[in-house]
């Protein structure tokens, strides 16, 4: 009967010990993804250039986002992945773009033999055309990251704006008419 409670116990601690954080840590540390800049004056007309940031990272390895926006202030154009995920070696397999007209859906995975990344940088650029005036947020939905091994990290998603302001500039080209052509209007 001693060996039983003996076996019992021992088998309880090794399945405490592996569902509580080791001595001294506090478990995995949050990374923090951010739109950079966080805030952007424009106005309509104009094409800008946000940064998905990664900072305080840790084996990161692949992500996935959906970024909303005002449609009437705001369209995107183009997403692209960023180089910080490549810098331990592994190879990119980019997952969208899925570009709506509130919203940018955008991922990466990685494989390769070496970690994941871990320190801070550019994980992915988005491309927004000013269409409107007033202010458009960059609010973080869905924000997923994982490890090599496809398990979550803990992830905070720090959100930016644009504000937009003024009239939409217009090129006007001179108008070449050729001889015996009338303008219409």
């Amino acid at each position: 009967m001693k060996t039983v409670w003996r076996g019992l116990l021992m088998a309880g601690i090794l399945l405490l010990g592996t569902l509580l954080p080791a001595s001294g840590t506090t478990g995995a540390a949050e990374t923090v993804i951010a739109i950079r800049p966080a805030s952007v004056q424009t106005a309509p007309g104009h094409v800008l250039t946000v940064e998905i940031y990664a900072t305080q990272a840790a084996n990161l390895a692949a992500f996935e986002f959906f970024l909303h926006f005002d449609p009437t202030i705001l369209h995107a154009t183009h997403v692209e992945a960023g180089e910080f995920l490549t810098a331990s070696g592994r190879r990119l397999v980019p997952l969208g773009p899925d570009l709506q007209a509130d919203r940018i859906g955008f991922g990466v995975a990685t494989y390769g033999e070496e970690p994941g990344v871990s320190g801070e940088g550019v994980i992915a650029r988005l491309t927004l055309h000013v269409v409107g005036s007033g202010t458009s947020p960059l609010r973080f939905q869905r924000l997923i990251i994982t490890d090599p091994d496809a398990n979550e990290l803990p992830v905070r998603g720090v959100d930016g704006q644009v504000i937009s302001s003024g009239e939409a500039f217009q090129v006007r080209l001179p108008l070449v008419m050729r001889k015996g052509q009338e303008q219409s209007r």
